[in-house]
């Protein structure tokens, strides 16, 4: 991984928790981050944003673990990117 992605993910993460106030997340949203790439976690970080704007959900930091898990397994993945089961 090269310092540009290193940056990108560093503060792609950042973002997130100032949003989530979740830290015990940090691993899970950066490997998130690793398998997704950046565009998709952005784009669902921004769903997150547009859902807490409009006051549909209560835990961002469930909600956002929800969306990420539902696109890890649009690709396919069956596990989370920690390695345990999803389900």
């Amino acid at each position: 991984m090269s310092q540009l992605d290193s940056e990108v993910i560093e503060d792609l993460v950042s973002r997130i928790l100032a949003v989530t106030k979740s830290p015990q997340s940090v691993s899970y949203y950066r490997q998130a981050i690793q398998k997704l790439g950046p565009g998709i976690v952005e784009s669902e970080f921004g769903e997150l944003r547009y859902q807490l704007k409009i006051g549909e959900i209560e835990d961002p930091a469930r909600y956002f673990t929800k969306l990420l898990k539902n696109q890890l397994e649009s690709l396919g993945e069956a596990e989370s990117p920690t390695g345990s089961r999803s389900d």
